[in-house]
């Protein structure tokens, strides 16, 4: 059983509604178009002025199916979010991989869906599951193209950054520089 998190959710939340960015995913603002040359600008400025146009039209047009899945992700989560575990149905193909048959919010969707989730059932992780972590929180970072023993490197020596970002991640924006950053923003969570 999985369950939503908690702490995750309530700062991606405050993201979104504040009208900012969520790290990774998309921007809640679309982008502004260039100021219009004056009526009797030379035909080169004019071309440059529509060539900019459309660049910043066709990022926006882009961009919706991005924002159209983050209202639909925080809204699923959001909905969920008091229950004590959710469940999701799964596919498995004839090759025997499991596949899971729900949209927006599940384990194998984006950053920001395998960020806001959670497994319901807790229990100490001991030694041997720091270390995972550890590994976890650095490949979440991008650091994942080095050994084991340097990611948990990596982590031990950034992990007051992390535990800053655990404390209050609006004012402390390190986590936000991941690849991952909502997976990476769940990770400092659990660190601390």
């Amino acid at each position: 059983p999985w369950k939503i998190n908690q702490p995750v959710l309530d700062v991606v939340l405050q993201l979104w509604e504040a009208g900012g960015d969520i790290p990774g995913s998309a921007s809640r603002t679309l982008l502004a178009l260039p100021p219009r040359p004056s009526q009797g600008c030379s035909p080169e400025e004019l071309k440059l002025y529509k060539a900019k146009a459309r660049e910043v039209f066709v990022a926006n047009e882009g961009s919706k199916g991005r924002r159209l899945a983050v209202t639909h992700t925080l809204s699923v989560a959001s909905r969920y979010a008091k229950e004590s575990c959710i469940w999701f149905p799964v596919h498995l193909d004839f090759r025997s991989r499991m596949y899971y048959a729900v949209s927006y919010l599940s384990p194998q969707g984006s950053d920001l869906s395998k960020g806001l989730l959670t497994f319901a059932r807790t229990a100490p992780i001991g030694e041997h599951g720091l270390k995972w972590l550890r590994i976890h929180a650095a490949n979440c970072f991008g650091v994942d193209k080095v050994s084991m023993e340097e990611r948990i490197k990596w982590t031990i020596e950034n992990q007051f950054r992390m535990f800053k970002v655990a404390k209050d991640p609006h004012s402390e924006s390190f986590w936000k520089d991941a690849d991952s950053p909502i997976q990476f923003l769940a990770a400092c969570f659990e660190l601390a």
